[in-house]
Order: C-alpha cells, then structure tokens, then sequence
C-alpha cells in the first residue's frame, strides 16, 4: 500500500474518529441502532463521492454483546468513469469494552479487490487476518485497546477532546498498525454547509507506523467546540496537486 493510499485511510479515521450525533434528541455519548453519518468527499474541489456510517443492530458474537456498524466509501458516477471505488467495512464492536471483535472488508478500488475478516484477540494481543480471494492468512501482535477502522469511531464518542492535550491511538488497518495522534489547538468559527456558522477546534493529526512519522502530506481536522465534537471537515493535502476534503452533510437517528 503505497503512502499515499495511507494518508487518505487516516483521513477516513479521523472522520469517524471524533464523531458524535448532531442535533440528536438523546444524550451525545451514546450509540444507538439507526444512527447514520453521511460525508461528502470532493477532491480538488470537485465531488468524488461519499462516505457513510450507519448503525445496524445489536446482537451478539462468540458471547459477547456487540454493536454492527458498517461503513461505505464510494466514488460517484463521475469519479466512477475514472476510478471506481465501492468499499464496504463491518465492525462488530464489544459494547462494554468498546474494542473490537471482529472487521470484515470488502474493497473495489480500480482493479484492485479485496474480500477479508480480522478477528481480535484482546486477551492474547493478536489478530487473525484471512483473505478470502487468495486464502492467506495472517497473525500479528497488536496493542491493548487496538481499534479498527470503524471501532475506534465509537470509542473516541466516550473520551472528551480535551485542548491543547495530545491524544494518542492504535488502530488496526490493513494487516498494519497505524498510531494516531492528534490535538485540538485552536478555536475558530468556519461557516457550514447550511449556511450557519459554528465554533471549532482546528487539530492536525498525524501517523505513525513503527515510529516512523507518515510526512507525505498534512491534514486539517474541524470539530465541534461543544458536547457533539462533531467532525463537520476534514481536509487532506499532499504532494502533486492533491487536495481531497470530507465534509457532514447528513446525519440522523432512525431509531430512538
């Protein structure tokens, strides 16, 4: 997976990462079935796409009470012609631990597939990755408290964004790693999609993998100053004329 592939991943994580319902009727820190999180992603100004998140059920995996998550990243007709993505990610997230248990992948990039499950064993600090469409497979060692890609977007909604604090996590991607950092480091007013105005913290995250700093690029995060810390923009800029923004447009709950 080339750096730049990555760089894009973690802006996918930062979205989920800090996200919080908006304008809900319930307290913001719990999760409830139905809720759903749509962002629309343009690239050089140019809409590419969207992602979205939605809670699916409750129900329970090898004896543990779970949330179903389940999250897609797709490319419109437009980007489509050009470079077709329809990906689609599965989290089975422990409700009282809030880590994992289970992610199941299923990515359509161009030419590029890929069919995978990676079950986690918080006990004995590793994950189990198998790939459907060659039939390998793959244990490592991951941290205490690992997330995955969409886990961690559920985690994050229990821990307040505390400034100027740098927050550290491990997340699970990939059969790789990645430790995120980020920091609020500023308040702002940015005007919204709506029309309306909002007051933010301004944070740059960054990765590492192994120690190794991911400098390939930068990212600028937006997120509600308040008890939402909704991420409403996040902007990813790297080298050769790149520049890829997600911002909320749509997010409800289907189910009180």
């Amino acid at each position: 997976m080339n750096r730049m592939k990555i760089l894009i991943i973690i802006s996918v994580i930062f979205i989920y990462s800090f996200s919080c319902a908006y304008a809900l009727a319930y307290a913001p820190k719990e999760l409830q079935v139905g809720e759903k999180f749509i962002y629309k992603v343009k690239w050089m100004g140019i809409p590419v796409g969207e992602i979205k998140a939605v809670v699916e059920a409750e129900t329970f995996f090898q004896k543990r009470e779970v949330f179903i998550i389940r999250c897609y990243v797709q490319t419109n007709r437009f980007m489509s012609m050009i470079y077709r993505i329809r990906d689609r990610f599965v989290s089975y997230i422990d409700k009282k631990e809030l880590v994992p248990v289970r992610l199941e992948v299923s990515r359509r990039e161009g030419f590029y597939k890929k069919d995978a499950v990676t079950l986690f064993d918080h006990n004995k600090g590793k994950a189990y990755f198998h790939n459907f469409l060659d039939d390998s497979s793959k244990e490592y060692d991951i941290p205490p408290e690992v997330q995955d890609i969409v886990s961690i977007f559920y985690r994050l909604r229990h821990k307040e964004i505390i400034f100027d604090e740098e927050h550290r996590y491990d997340v699970a991607f990939a059969e790789t790693v990645f430790s995120i950092f980020g920091t609020a480091e500023e308040k702002m007013k940015i005007s919204l999609s709506s029309g309306d105005s909002a007051c933010v913290y301004f944070a740059e995250p960054y990765a590492k993998i192994g120690g190794d700093k991911l400098n390939h690029g930068s990212m600028s995060t937006y997120i509600s100053a308040d008890e939402y810390q909704i991420p409403y923009r996040v902007v990813l800029c790297a080298p050769l004329f790149t520049k890829v923004t997600a911002t909320l447009i749509e997010s409800a709950a289907l189910q009180s």
